[in-house]
């Protein structure tokens, strides 16, 4: 973030501490003060604008933080398919076998 404004904000905050109470000068101190809180909104933005930048950077980094944990959970899912298509074919009846190979035989 830029820091340029702090030697800005000094002279103004000491300009509008020595300027006299003169009702003449009146407008000239509020201008002063103006000017001030011109340059404090200015630095407001710019420390929102750098934790917004900030937020959207861990935003980034969380996805590419957890890609392990994504294989490592396809990989469990496909373990547990694998898992229940080997059940289902040890559940099948030796005669549903010497059906399937007498269809593959007739059919090729």
């Amino acid at each position: 973030m830029k820091n340029n404004t702090s030697d800005l904000k000094s002279c103004l905050q000491q300009a509008l501490r020595i300027a006299p109470n003169d009702f003449s000068l009146q407008e000239v101190k509020g201008l002063i003060a103006r000017a001030l809180s011109v340059v404090e909104g200015v630095e407001k933005k710019r420390s929102l604008r750098e934790q917004n930048k900030a937020d959207r950077v861990q935003q980034k980094l969380q996805p590419i933080q957890n890609p392990l944990n994504v294989l490592q959970n396809i990989e469990n899912e496909l373990t547990n398919q694998k898992k229940k298509l080997e059940e289902i074919r040890k559940r099948k009846s030796p005669m549903d076998a010497i059906e399937d190979e007498e269809l593959q035989n007739v059919f090729g």
